[in-house]
């Protein structure tokens, strides 16, 4: 179960790379995203994640852990003049965690030029189930963004509607932009976002086969991301995040309740470009 956990939340954190949108003015913009196949984009993410779980109300595990995970975003199709196909490669460079997953992996995913998620798709070994809880993780992570040129002071909301066991929910994140400022020699714009996202819990690759799992994830997120507008690619992100998972887990005829919480502070940088 743990080990889901921490795959799950480093997933998460790629799904801050789509959270995008660098001398401020009231001037508009355009928020698309421009694909570019003769261009390898190099990230670094930092985080930092304090964890607490409990087991039928018993608290068996709380400790801080950290991550740096460097990794890379390609164009590796151009489906049409706005859509293309997205290639992240992820490797770990450095963690605290004692278990923290895999060392490498990728993810691909189908994107519109608004940045709508139309595919998704990642390593086999996360499992079938592990891609439907990141399919409908990426969905909500990724802001659609107006179709048509804001002002700073713009806001706009992206909501998708979640089948629960209880009902319908709806998770919703509003984005405002904020200014338009230089940054790292791009011209951007700040956009800030909060919001929720509810994810009905999967069993993953690395639960027991034998066990049935029911729960939900509810992920607070609050953050600012730096989009360079014409280059159409995001340079810089800082987010906070708390997750809240509760569900029960059934096995042997034996039902253990369980909740998580992890609050989580991280930054996300463009370091290089490389020119195919």
């Amino acid at each position: 179960m743990r080990n889901k956990i921490y795959l799950s939340l480093l997933i998460l954190f790629t799904a801050g790379i789509l959270l995008t949108g660098c001398e401020t003015s009231n001037r508009q913009v355009s928020l698309t995203y421009k694909f570019a196949p003769d261009k390898i984009y190099h990230f670094r993410f930092d985080s930092r994640t304090s964890s607490n779980m409990y087991e039928n109300d018993n608290l068996v595990y709380r400790g801080d852990k950290s991550h740096e995970i460097l990794y890379t975003q390609e164009t590796v199709e151009i489906i049409d003049s706005l859509k293309a196909r997205q290639r992240f490669t992820y490797t770990l460079n450095r963690s605290t965690d004692a278990n923290p997953g895999p060392k490498n992996w990728s993810s691909e995913f189908v994107m519109a030029a608004d940045g709508r998620v139309i595919g998704f798709d990642m390593d086999s070994a996360a499992g079938d189930a592990s891609l439907a809880y990141f399919r409908q993780l990426m969905e909500q992570a990724a802001p659609v963004y107006p179709d048509q040129p804001i002002s700073p002071g713009y806001s706009w909301n992206n909501t998708v509607k979640v089948l629960l066991d209880e009902g319908p929910a709806d998770a919703a994140t509003t984005y405002t932009l904020n200014s338009l400022v230089k940054e790292a020699g791009y011209e951007c714009a700040v956009i800030e976002y909060k919001g929720t996202m509810i994810i009905p819990l999967e069993k993953g690759a690395g639960d027991d086969p034998a066990a049935e799992i029911d729960g939900v994830d509810r992920i607070d997120v609050e953050g600012v991301a730096y989009f360079a507008y014409k280059e159409g690619i995001i340079v810089k992100e800082r987010e906070n995040s708390r997750l809240l998972r509760e569900g029960t887990v059934v096995k042997d005829g034996k039902t253990i309740e369980f909740k998580i919480e992890e609050d989580r502070k991280s930054q996300t940088i463009l370091t290089d470009i490389d020119q195919r």
